[in-house]
């Protein structure tokens, strides 16, 4: 059984196989917690329904944050819709937990998207602390939520996948460009970010540019990204250079 209990369709597209993550990800059902975390055209989304899609004897409830669902009663709701059953009338944790039960002796994971879009990790916590014995939950986010995972991490029952390892690998940029059948030299600025390789390979600045603007740069203040821009305009350097440019140490920018 593959994505089951699913709120909307979690997005699929054409790409490459990424099986080195793929790989870890098949371990959602085994640990209490995944962490996917990485910016905007990282390929969170993109990997998640690549294994969504695998075939398995488990279920995936996959449910796309929005800043509403800060609630934690609002989220268990939709969560509870996901799996098919109705906790409006009374306390959604108590139906989220029958609805994964429900499942045995399958493994269920709650696949949270976009949870950066929640400000706060309140609501996740709380859904964690809901999910019984055969629930998991996975957490894609553009920022690492402020959760407390010594314990999860203690007793190996947490999974993390950061922005570092969803960049492609060399290998990953030269089988895409054969897959693409464009030459390799157009993704080398890309600097292995899968949604600017993408855009590398449509040979679109205008489109790179808009993507830069609205998506990767657009969580980051102005301020913020005109020392950014000024730092670099100057070619980068070292701490003291970074002070007498933008006022701030490096670590600060």
């Amino acid at each position: 059984m593959g994505t089951v209990g699913t709120v909307g369709a979690a997005p699929r597209r054409s790409v490459i196989e990424r099986r080195r993550l793929l790989d870890r990800l098949d371990r959602r059902f085994e640990v209490r917690l995944t962490l996917l975390i990485g910016g905007a055209g990282s390929g969170k989304t993109t990997v998640l329904s690549q294994a969504m899609s695998a075939e398995h004897d488990h279920v995936d409830v996959w449910v796309p944050c929005t800043a509403g669902d800060r609630d934690p009663a609002r989220l268990l709701r939709r969560v509870g819709a996901a799996l098919g059953v109705d906790g409006s009338d009374t306390d959604p944790a108590t139906h989220v937990r029958e609805g994964v039960v429900a499942a045995t002796p399958r493994q269920v994971c709650v696949v949270l998207d976009d949870v950066h879009l929640l400000g706060r990790a309140d609501a996740v916590g709380v859904l964690l602390d809901t999910l019984p014995t055969n629930g998991h939950l996975l957490v894609a986010s553009r920022t690492r939520p402020a959760l407390e995972l010594g314990r999860l991490d203690a007793g190996g029952q947490l999974e993390e996948i950061e922005q570092d390892e969803l960049l492609l690998t060399p290998a990953e940029v030269i089988e895409f460009a054969n897959d693409r059948g464009v030459d390799i030299e157009l993704l080398e600025s890309a600097g292995g970010w899968p949604a600017f390789v993408e855009l590398a390979a449509s040979g679109s600045a205008s489109r790179s540019q808009r993507y830069l603007d609205e998506e990767a740069l657009g969580d980051i203040p102005l301020a913020r990204r005109r020392n950014l821009a000024a730092f670099a305009f100057v070619g980068g350097g070292d701490d003291e250079v970074a002070r007498s440019v933008t006022g701030s140490c490096i670590d600060d920018l």
